[in-house]
């Protein structure tokens, strides 16, 4: 069971981790002859949600864009695969075609933005509209981010978070210090979610797979996977009425895997991210999931 609580907390803990990094590019990034501009930290993250399945033979091409759009803005894209709709994303009976990515939260977003009426891989880009259109298809896709950094070139409000694992409870736990740089009139929304990256799966491709038929790469790598929404699909108010300048919230949620998970710790990440109904998202972070030895954990739920 989750519980989304606000926190007195002592604790001391030991670490085991692993030091990612991110590929360093070369050469500036260009969409035709025009050099995209390196992107100031102060600016907000972009968030993808990325609607994909199984057997969304286009999809494979849908991930390596986001890997490129990763490479090209290191750091500042955030991405989520939303494995959803009966035609993309339903298992089969039998392998290998059989495994389940799909989750409640993510067929509710799929069904609330008419997913069904777009080819796949489509994606919402911080639920801001670009061409008069929420859903793009991947060709728009960078298209929506340059535009949005254009019109927003600092962060309204500053995101952390951190997490770690505690392995003899299964519990992940999630920290989410919110910090607004800019005052806010429009209820604000938090939404803190489990991904899972390098879960290797079959996935049908347009060509070029391993299976006798050619059309099915029965090793993909399926990374940022949507697994899980520590508060919902729609996430919970920051604040009743209106946020002034300077306003802080601390928060912690807790989720324990179930003894029959399958998911691997060791590839769990939390994403958390701000957004308004009227204006989409405002900031998004990502942390890694740490294994810790938590040795004393005082909590208060919030009321």
């Amino acid at each position: 069971m989750n519980r989304n609580i606000i926190y007195s907390i002592l604790f001391s803990f030991a670490l085991l981790f692993t030091l990612a990094s991110c590929d360093e590019i070369s050469e500036p990034y260009t969409k035709g002859n025009e050099v995209i501009p390196p992107i100031d930290n102060t600016q907000p993250k972009i968030l993808i949600e990325e609607f994909t399945g199984i057997k969304c033979v286009h999809c494979p091409k849908g991930a390596a864009m986001i890997t490129q759009l990763e490479a090209a803005y290191p750091d500042k894209i955030i991405a989520v695969g939303i494995h959803a709709g009966l035609g993309f994303a339903n298992p089969d009976k039998n392998p290998p075609l059989n495994y389940d990515f799909r989750t409640k939260e993510g067929n509710e977003i799929y069904d609330f933005y008419d997913i069904s009426l777009y080819g796949q891989p489509c994606a919402l880009i911080n639920r801001t509209t670009y061409e008069n259109s929420l859903v793009l298809m991947n060709e728009k896709w960078n298209e929506a981010i340059t535009q949005f950094w254009d019109l927003y070139k600092a962060a309204e409000v500053k995101i952390e978070v951190k997490a770690w694992y505690e392995q003899s409870s299964r519990r992940v736990t999630a920290e989410v210090n919110l910090n607004y740089l800019a005052s806010q009139t429009e209820l604000n929304k938090l939404s803190v979610w489990i991904l899972e990256d390098s879960v290797v799966k079959a996935q049908k491709t347009e060509s070029g797979g391993d299976a006798s038929n050619g059309s099915i790469i029965t090793n993909y790598v399926n990374n940022h996977a949507l697994r899980y929404s520590f508060n919902g699909t729609w996430g919970e108010s920051v604040n009743d009425g209106n946020i002034p300048l300077g306003f802080m919230s601390q928060r912690l949620f807790e989720y324990t895997l179930p003894a029959d998970c399958d998911w691997n710790p060791d590839h769990l990440k939390i994403v958390a991210f701000v957004y308004t109904d009227n204006a989409g998202v405002k900031n998004a972070e990502e942390a890694e999931v740490e294994k810790t030895i938590l040795l004393k954990t005082s909590l208060t739920k919030r009321k």
